[in-house]
């Protein structure tokens, strides 16, 4: 049993040495992606300018691209800007002709008909009245007045930005719900010829999100065009033009106008910061302060140069991003941890219920082979790689951790060392299931966040439920044939069915099934509870003093828990160390959880797990200082 329980670690290692090839490729390519680019809008500019006596939009942009601005955003006009500014109207052309439509120069008389004309929106035949030929629709003038002009009209502004002030131009283009292949293109064609790069789409949808998403990706991969992704945007189309586009985008953050009411200045470059350094966002798309008052411009100066500041604390320049490289995993990465991961499995088997030597060899080639064919079966594989990961690692650690705190002694001299150094291997176990998840899931795909981690609820309740069955079971901590595993269960949740129920116990259980409930709901990117405001508080002074904040339910909860369990199970206490094992699960579910996220930096996420290590610790001592107090710990033994 020996030499399995030694080739099955020397199979997890092989795994652990195939995900650290892969991370370490990860980390370069995050290191070396470190620019992040600050942009302001046109439109806004103009405005701050116009508020301000002397002020012209090219000294403010001056003061702005001092504070770190390296780009500015353009929109697209539509032909009902023009009808506004009364530079365009739409005259009669009779019930069979529709509607001519006049401009006030050559210029944008002639960007109208290219825009009509690349449609297929033109009246045919065309209107020539006694002014010469004019642009002519028989769309309705409503419908015609949200036809986008392309951005020639704009190209002296454009020129202006890049060569006089050296900003970098993105292009708020429009979606048009009748545009045509062609005329997708030759807007696509128009911002490149005008040495654009990147394209944000303005309002709330990209071009072609009705049917058409296949040929709006083609034209921006055609022309060399970078799509800018508006995380929490909720764009239509846009998370499955980031499919198409096959991870070659940029995210970009953005805190709109009405949302900037909720934020003091302080909170609202906290939030950007941390959106480029923990989520991989590389353009902050940033609105004005204010556009009124006389220290207006002042006041956005300082605003952007404290995001300024923010950036480079955290390692990243301003700058303008490139694309991600995308460093997947190769076949023998993938299948060497695949293989780890069911040598884990196996060895959390044997934690569990001391298995034979012939049944532990058919559980490592059943695995192993089983899981070595998965790898090859692309995302989907990688994805349940990964949940296995998630599901195995922190069990294993938590189980194995019981079963050396349950090996006796007192809490004096070197004994005391372990329960820190019991508390450390689990938590570092967990670490190299994470380090697996954080592997089998690298690639553009995830890392951009088009694409993620599958069963983040099952991955949250599934180890608490296995720990919590060994611990009702009273195997926590002692390896048990599987016949009399499940013969102690019967009998255990016999003897509490048929027990009376006292108040304290009652009280405790139902407390940790609302927290459990909790855990999982709160779980996943999509929470189905919200955050109180007491707590907001809470992270946001955790992220000013840790620089990256450990997850609270590890620090508050878990982490405390495992402490405490493992102090109390060296002292020989079981049922209330129990108790705190299964809640110290919570913690280290909670921690492979954090390398889940694949599209956190890998930097970001051990910082967190560390502190969560840490300071979950300190909670220990306080617990532990707590239980000491209550007298909860007794020395006598209760099986």
């Amino acid at each position: 049993m020996y030499r399995a329980r030694t080739l099955l670690l020397l199979f997890v290692l092989a795994g652990l040495a195939g995900a650290c090839s892969v991370v370490m490729r990860r980390a370069a390519v995050e290191s070396a992606s470190n620019k992040v680019e600050l942009a302001v809008d046109a439109d806004e500019v103009r405005l701050l300018a116009s508020a301000i006596s002397g002020a012209t939009p090219e000294s403010v942009l001056a003061a702005l691209k001092d504070a770190g601005v390296k780009g500015i955003a353009v929109t697209e006009p539509l032909l009902e800007d023009m009808l506004r500014a009364g530079r365009a109207r739409f005259e009669s052309a009779g019930q069979a002709q529709g509607y001519v439509i006049r401009a006030d120069t050559a210029e944008l008389e002639a960007a109208i008909s290219r825009a009509l004309s690349a449609n297929g929106l033109s009246a045919r035949p065309a209107y020539a009245g006694s002014g010469g030929t004019a642009p002519s629709t028989r769309l309705e003038p409503m419908l015609a007045a949200k036809v986008p002009l392309g951005f020639a009209l704009t190209g002296e502004q454009i020129a202006y930005f890049q060569r006089e002030l050296g900003l970098d131009v993105i292009a708020r283009a429009y979606n048009f719900p009748a545009y045509s292949k062609g005329g997708f293109g030759d807007v696509c064609a128009e911002i490149r010829q005008l040495g654009i790069e990147r394209v944000i789409f303005a309002a709330d949808e990209v071009a072609g999100w009705r049917g058409a998403l296949d040929e709006a990706a083609e034209a921006l991969q055609h022309n060399g065009l970078v799509f800018g992704s508006i995380e929490f945007g909720k764009q239509k189309g846009s998370d499955r033009l980031e499919r198409k586009l096959d991870g070659k985008f940029v995210r970009v953050h953005s805190i709109s106008n009405a949302e900037m009411a909720n934020y003091q200045p302080s909170e609202a470059v906290e939030r950007f910061v941390r959106a480029a350094r923990e989520r991989n966002i590389r353009i902050l798309y940033i609105h004005m302060l204010t556009t009124s008052g006389a220290d207006a411009l002042q006041d956005n100066v300082g605003y952007i140069s404290d995001i300024t500041a923010g950036l480079r604390r955290s390692g990243l320049e301003p700058g303008i991003p490139g694309t991600m490289p995308d460093p997947r995993p190769r076949d023998w990465e993938r299948v060497l941890i695949a293989v780890g991961a069911a040598a884990a499995a196996c060895l959390l088997l044997e934690e569990l219920f001391a298995l034979s030597a012939v049944s532990l060899a058919a559980w490592i080639a059943a695995g192993a082979i089983g899981l070595a064919a998965v790898s090859f079966a692309g995302t989907t594989g990688s994805k349940l790689i990964a949940l296995a990961a998630a599901l195995v690692f922190p069990t294993w650690a938590l189980v194995r951790c019981a079963r050396l705190s349950y090996g006796g002694g007192r809490d004096t001299g070197i004994e005391m060392l372990r329960v820190p150094s019991h508390y450390l291997s689990a938590i570092t176990l967990t670490a190299v299931g994470g380090l697996y998840i954080a592997a089998i899931l690298t690639g553009r795909a995830f890392m951009l966040h088009t694409d993620g981690f599958s069963g983040v609820k099952v991955a949250h309740l599934l180890p608490v439920l296995a720990v919590l069955a060994a611990a009702v079971s009273g195997t926590l901590g002692m390896p048990t044939a599987y016949g009399l595993w499940m013969a102690a269960a019967r009998k255990s949740l016999r003897t509490i069915w048929d027990s009376p129920v006292l108040f304290r116990y009652a009280i405790v259980g139902l407390g940790a099934l609302v927290m459990l409930m909790m855990v999982v709901l709160r779980s996943g990117n999509e929470a189905g509870v919200g955050v109180s405001p007491l707590e907001l508080k809470f992270r946001a002074v955790l992220d000013q003093v840790l620089y990256v904040r450990p997850r609270t339910k590890e620090i508050l909860l878990g982490y405390p828990a495992l402490w405490a369990a493992i102090w109390l199970a060296r002292r020989g206490e079981r049922n209330w160390s129990r108790v705190l094992f299964v809640a110290g699960a919570v913690g280290l579910v909670s921690a492979v959880n954090t390398f889940c996220h694949i599209h956190t930096p890998l930097a970001v996420s051990f910082v967190r797990v560390v502190n969560g290590a840490w300071v979950g610790a300190l909670g220990g001592a306080v617990l532990v200082w707590i239980i000491r107090k209550a007298a909860f710990a007794g020395p006598e033994q209760t099986h």
